[in-house]
């Protein structure tokens, strides 16, 4: 069983970040159970990390999505979309454990990669690849 917790936010945004998590794991780990996902909707994230999302792994089968507080306002609802499928690429990424990180370095199916660039990142590249076709599926499928 996948379970989606949402904290912050406005209903809206806590509605579609499940709805969109919810579709992501049945399509990204169908054979997956037990997973947890908390999305929290964070003041600031853009202008103080210059980023407007991030996945991590905390725990065995639990994972974090932290979102910035204002991406609907700032980009609109096709970019919120857009970057949780990104992020839920990750949360995949991390369950499916095709990356890991381990004592300070961030392991790719095994290979170290913690100097490589960020959009040299081979976990990066998949989730910007994904991130549009993903995007449109939740567009046709689910909202």
């Amino acid at each position: 069983m996948v379970l989606v917790v949402t904290r912050g936010g406005r209903k809206l945004e806590r509605e579609l970040a499940e709805k969109v998590c919810y579709y992501m794991a049945k399509a990204l780990m169908p054979r997956h159970r037990n997973i947890f996902v908390s999305v929290e909707f964070q003041k600031g994230l853009e202008e103080n990390e210059d980023m407007m999302a991030y996945a991590m792994d905390c725990d065995d089968r639990c994972y974090e999505i932290g979102v910035d507080k204002e991406i609907m306002t700032k980009h609109g609802l096709r970019e919120f979309i857009t970057a949780m499928c990104h992020e839920m690429v990750h949360v995949k990424q991390y369950v499916k454990r095709e990356l890991v990180e381990k004592e300070g370095k961030q392991l790719w199916k095994g290979r170290n990669c913690t100097d490589v660039e960020y959009m040299d990142q081979p976990w990066e590249k998949e989730a910007y690849r994904l991130q549009d076709k993903l995007a449109m599926e939740i567009w046709e499928k689910v909202i």
